[in-house]
């Protein structure tokens, strides 16, 4: 957290290695490299602003066979705690 506590930044990271395709095969998925990125902003003791960037990378995460995951995606929103 900075800026008087009012702002927190936060990072997580993903790496998945090769895998098994399906069961009784020797094709592999492909390894990936993934990350997130999240943020907020204390605009005031009841409400926060907040962005989260996920799948950030050099391409679209497939964590299995045909399972393609969605490329990087910006979410953005509004807390109120009370």
């Amino acid at each position: 957290s900075f800026l008087d506590d009012q702002a927190l930044v936060q990072t997580t990271g993903t790496i998945e290695s090769a895998r098994p395709a399906a069961i009784g095969t020797d094709r592999d998925v492909d390894p990936y490299v993934s990350f997130d990125l999240e943020g907020s902003y204390q605009v005031t003791p009841l409400i926060d602003v907040l962005l989260k960037i996920q799948n950030i990378g050099p391409s679209a995460p497939t964590k299995w066979a045909r399972y393609v995951q969605p490329p990087a995606a910006i979410q953005a929103g509004v807390r109120m705690d009370w």
